[in-house]
């Protein structure tokens, strides 16, 4: 790749470059919100304020603690690339129920587990 173009044909009496295909430009982002009942709506809203490049999903599941969260969503998570953005909004449950230390581990090791895509975690107790 020499200046953003994906090849050059020199054997040409001119150079011709080929640009990137436009498949790129228009990637889809796609958006994962996982989370207790302050989740819910969010998927919505976050598609009603991007453009059409963004997909957004939900999954809530209200008065879950984190690790049932965590554990709910493990298989469909560990087949997620780096094109894909999972939102974590969880742990109000855990600190109602004085259980925060178990709560950020779970967290913690979720983070570890899934360095393959991207992560925002949103409402965790600290």
């Amino acid at each position: 790749m020499v200046n953003g173009l994906t090849s050059i044909d020199v054997s040409a009496r001119n150079i011709y470059h080929k640009p990137k295909s436009s498949s790129k430009q228009n990637k889809e982002h796609r958006i994962i919100i996982i989370g207790d009942s302050h989740a819910r709506g969010a998927a919505s809203i976050v598609k009603h304020n991007l453009n059409d490049n963004y997909r957004s999903t939900g999954f809530v599941r209200p008065g879950s603690n984190t690790d049932t969260l965590i554990s709910s969503m493990t298989e469909d998570i560990k087949h997620l690339t780096n094109d894909y953005l999972i939102v974590f909004c969880g742990g109000a449950n855990d600190v109602s129920k004085n259980n925060s230390k178990d709560g950020l581990k779970h967290l913690n090791n979720f983070v570890k587990v899934n360095s393959h895509t991207n992560i925002i975690l949103m409402c965790v107790p600290h």
